[in-house]
């Protein structure tokens, strides 16, 4: 009976050092995926923050009373 025992349990300790290292590596993966993916968001963010700089920096010229008598649709 030891013996058919013997065999599950080094093959249960393999299969878990295999999952272990299995999930570092999706894990160091995905974290590579998101680096680039918070870079590509910060620069999204840097334009729509110099575009919103530049709609404000025009709004002064607007004359905001015009705005409030205009019907939209």
């Amino acid at each position: 009976m030891q013996q058919n025992i013997q065999p599950l349990i080094k093959g249960t300790s393999f299969i878990r050092s295999r999952l272990c290292k299995h999930q570092a590596e999706v894990r160091a993966w995905s974290q590579g995926l998101l680096a680039g993916a918070e870079g590509a968001l910060i620069l999204e963010c840097q334009h729509l923050q110099g575009g919103l700089k530049w709609e404000l920096g025009h709004l002064g010229a607007v004359a905001l009373p015009i705005l409030l008598c205009r019907r939209l649709g």
